[in-house]
């Protein structure tokens, strides 16, 4: 009457994990492992008459047998025999033993098993009764027995049941579950009853969505249970057997598949003959060792597909993957690598929901456009192989792969924290799921991520790890060792080391049989024997990888050969050769939006990119390779107006500031006295100015506290209009602007300008001169900060450049004078007068440079 009586439900009586471990600590009992401890939690399900039986229990000697089966668990045993199974009649025991052997059953199912119509009734009796009897409400209820109850049934049955007996209720509960789409269970089943027919049958049919969810190694297991005369007559046992320990075993694996494929071709199963063929190629995937072998397996596909057509559907997808996969590691110049690669790209939009085929393909796809430099498609194509796992279970090999694909996209493209990223969760998702075979793999890319940003220290551990983990049975893996041990040790610049390391790459990668590896060794040799000095030598090993790298079509190794052969030859002083393998290398990077390449050195890469804007070569693109590997310099060469440097300012003959290649607005009102504060800064000459000077010329009528005030308001201003804080530093009070973050057209035609006139004073070469002065002159569009002529400050700045431009103005006419190029001499002095009309100089020389000239022009009559 007063709502003090409530209904206590089972799942108010279990108990939970914390209660667990609390009536431990009360009985003064030994705790189990925390492993155990969990096994036993869920075993009991929260029964809590079960754990005191088991804390009581005189026969088990330690928590290991309490999770035995259950002849250890004594007085559990005769509890469910004497306080439950006793108490029934002879129709429930018999329904209990029989639907025992079911881990979960509906009515029908139940029916079917026992043959007692009245199934349903004892199951709701038995539930309603808490007999150890749970239910799962739907439109088909679902009943379970307690583990424990469940284990005591099964033990029972097995004692009172004649073997044969047993079998048949086995088989029959089997195929019930396999009906409900439980394989798992069932082929359980049909092991326990020895049905190797069944099992066959059931293991061909439902290997494939096994595969998928990441159960190989309960495939394997099932096949293992068999007869070894079953799976020899048996190929597709045989397959997928194979196929199981792949992920653990490969050279085991393929050992079992070579055997299957003659009986595929001689039964005439064209399709597992194909599939059987494709997963021997996959395995040399797996391992990583030799790929030698694979010449004859490309060879058997032709000879296999010469006299049996290629199935369409998922064995096309699984054997254009194994082609192009063979191809690409072994005979990469093969005239039909092309027509593969066609081919799996249309399967991978073909493919449908089958998104784990299409990465399994898209992988080689991937792959061959990273080897050959087309980074664009490999762009295009990740999003279109990304697995959304919420939708499709990753098997545990499956998701390694798509973390070594995402690391090393992430380095190719220059996004190295990416890379390394997924390194880190593919080594995690290996070491979760025990399957180790891409660990090389994945630590490698972890190594050019690593060195890629220059970061070592990130690239040691890696490094060791793989060196704990290689031996000399997989050359391959080898060779990626030494030859990423040889890159860091480049890097550190021990070049002795380096060397040494790269001579074990090579003797690996002739041993692994990839021709790409063996190009990239050769060419990270050639760049170390470069840097040693040692140039002939270098050529020779740079120009074998350029011309491997070109039968294969790889734009990566091209690229990266040339560039290096060009600083060799620049080392040789054969600048016209250098200047070819420039633009041809820079060219192939353009074409293929390439920023990184393996044997990276940004040292050589920024003397590369400086040449190429002095020589107007690919000035785009090596604008965009200095931006994106912030190729900068301590000194910046401002010689360079094509640099991409963040800030140009232009103050001779108009005023105006480049951000980012985009002009900057000048026109709003508070901006004038930040831009005045500019002007001012690079009228005192930009470098180490004193902020009280500043402060005078900007605000001479404010007292001192004010200025200084005053003037760091507006130098935040600037800094905000200029768009960074790096742009213009403010130190000891003293303001500089920042030469590796500003150009100065100021800076550059007084820099141009002092070597050419040293050039004319020491009497060096007067090409070198006659460049540098029409480069400087360039850059004089008139006075400095015309606009600004009545301010004192900048009279001085304006004055010695004027007087800078009129000397070495005279010095260049004359130049020509004595050459003889008269023409060119009198335009030049044009120009001059267009700057200063006065100079009496340049009006003496002009008329001198006309006779001259009109002499050469007459003609004998």
């Amino acid at each position: 009457a007063n709502q003090a009586i409530t209904l206590i439900g089972w799942d108010d009586l279990q108990f939970t994990g914390p209660e667990f471990q609390e009536i431990f600590k009360k009985r003064h009992v030994p705790m189990p492992s925390p492993e155990n401890s969990q096994h036993i939690h869920t075993k009991l399900n929260g029964w809590i008459a079960g754990l005191q039986l088991f804390l009581g229990s005189k026969t088990l000697a330690n928590w290991d047998d309490a999770l035995g089966p259950m002849e250890n668990n004594e007085e559990i045993f005769h509890y469910f025999a004497g306080e439950v199974f006793d108490n029934f009649d002879h129709e429930t025991q018999d329904f209990l033993l029989k639907t025992a052997i079911l881990p979960y059953m509906t009515v029908a199912q139940a029916e079917f098993l026992t043959g007692n119509r009245q199934s349903g009734r004892i199951l709701a009796a038995l539930h309603q009764a808490n007999t150890f009897t749970e239910k799962r409400p739907g439109p088909k209820p679902v009943y379970q027995f307690h583990q424990l109850f469940r284990e005591f049934l099964l033990e029972k049955k097995a004692e009172k049941c004649a073997p044969a007996q047993y079998n048949v209720l086995q088989r029959t509960a089997a195929h019930l579950l396999l009906a409900s789409g439980e394989p798992g269970q069932g082929i359980d089943l049909l092991v326990r009853a020895r049905d190797w027919a069944g099992l066959t049958a059931a293991v061909i049919a439902h290997a494939p969505a096994l595969f998928q969810q990441g159960r190989h190694a309960r495939v394997a297991t099932w096949i293992r249970s068999c007869p070894p005369e079953i799976i020899e007559t048996e190929p597709w046992l045989a397959f997928w057997l194979g196929a199981s320990t792949m992920p653990v075993d490969p050279l085991a694996s393929r050992v079992v598949l070579e055997k299957a494929y003659p009986r595929f071709k001689s039964n005439g199963e064209i399709s597992g003959a194909y599939q059987c063929w494709a997963a021997i190629i996959e395995s040399y995937f797996m391992e990583w060792r030799r790929f030698e072998p694979l010449d004859q397996w490309i060879t058997e596909f032709y000879d296999l597909r010469a006299t049996r057509a290629l199935p369409d559907g998922e064995t096309d997808a699984k054997v254009t993957a194994a082609v192009l996969a063979a191809m690409l590691f072994r005979q990469p110049q093969h005239p039909e690598i092309l027509f593969w690669l066609n081919r799996a790209e249309k399967q991978i939009y073909a493919l449908g929901d089958d998104a784990l085929q299409r990465l399994a393909t898209g992988q080689y796809v991937l792959l061959t456009y990273f080897w050959t430099g087309a980074l664009d498609k490999a762009e295009q194509l990740l999003p279109i192989l990304q697995i959304d796992a919420s939708r499709h279970p990753l098997p545990p090999l499956i998701r390694i792969m798509w973390h070594a694909i995402t690391a090393t996209h992430g380095w190719q493209t220059t996004d190295f924290a990416t890379s390394v990223t997924a390194v880190d969760h593919g080594l995690e998702a290996a070491r979760a799921s025990g399957i180790h075979v891409m660990n090389v793999h994945l630590l490698a890319q972890g190594i050019y991520g690593h060195l890629g940003c220059g970061n070592l220290a990130g690239a040691k551990p890696l490094l060791d790890e793989m060196a704990a983990v290689i031996s000399e049975n997989r050359p391959h893996d080898m060779a990626t060792y030494y030859f990423l041990a040889g890159l860091n040790f480049s890097m550190r610049d021990e070049l002795p080391k380096a060397l040494k390391f790269l001579g074990r790459a090579e003797k690996f990668a002739a041993a692994a049989g990839v021709p790409f590896s063996q190009c990239l060794v050769g060419a990270g040799k050639g760049y170390v024997l470069a840097r040693l000095g040692r140039l002939d030598q270098a050529l020779e090993f740079l120009d074998r990888a350029l011309r491997g790298g070109r039968e294969m079509g790889s734009a990566i190794m091209e690229l990266m050969c040339l560039l290096y052969m060009a600083k060799v030859y620049f080392d040789l002083g054969n600048e016209a050769a250098a200047l070819q393998c420039l633009a041809s290398g820079l060219a192939i990077g353009r074409q293929h939006g390439i920023y990184h390449w393996p044997v990276w050195n940004p040292a050589i890469c920024t003397f590369l990119c400086v040449t190429a804007l002095k020589n107007n070569l690919e000035k785009d693109y090596v604008r965009r390779l200095i931006g994106r590997r912030h190729l900068y310099l301590t000194v910046p060469p401002l010689e360079l107006e094509d640099w991409p440097w963040a800030l140009r300012i232009y103050t001779m003959g108009r005023f105006s500031i480049i951000r980012d290649d985009k002009p900057v607005s000048l026109g709003s009102r508070g901006q004038q006295k930040p831009i005045v504060l500019l002007q001012a800064l690079i009228a005192l000459g930009g470098r180490n100015v004193d902020e009280t000077r500043l402060a005078d010329i900007l605000w001479p009528d404010a007292d001192g506290d004010l200025q200084l005030q005053t003037l760091r308001t507006n130098l935040h201003r600037l800094r905000r209009l200029v768009g960074s804080q790096e742009a213009i530093s403010h130190l000891d009070g003293q303001l500089t602007l920042n030469p590796a973050y500003c150009w100065v057209d100021t800076w550059a035609y007084e820099r141009l300008l002092g070597t050419a006139e040293t050039a004319w004073q020491e009497k060096r070469e007067a090409a070198d001169a006659e460049c540098a002065a029409v480069k400087a002159f360039s850059f004089y569009q008139g006075a400095f900060l015309p606009h600004k002529s009545g301010e004192y400050w900048t009279l001085f700045l304006r004055e010695r450049l004027r007087r800078k431009y009129i000397i070495s103005a005279e010095l260049l006419g004359r130049h020509l004078e004595k050459q003889g190029r008269w023409q060119e001499a009198i335009n030049h002095y044009h120009k001059g007068l267009g700057v200063d009309n006065l100079v009496e100089e340049f009006h003496q020389r002009l008329m001198v440079c006309g006779c001259r000239s009109f002499r050469n022009h007459l003609k004998p009559l």
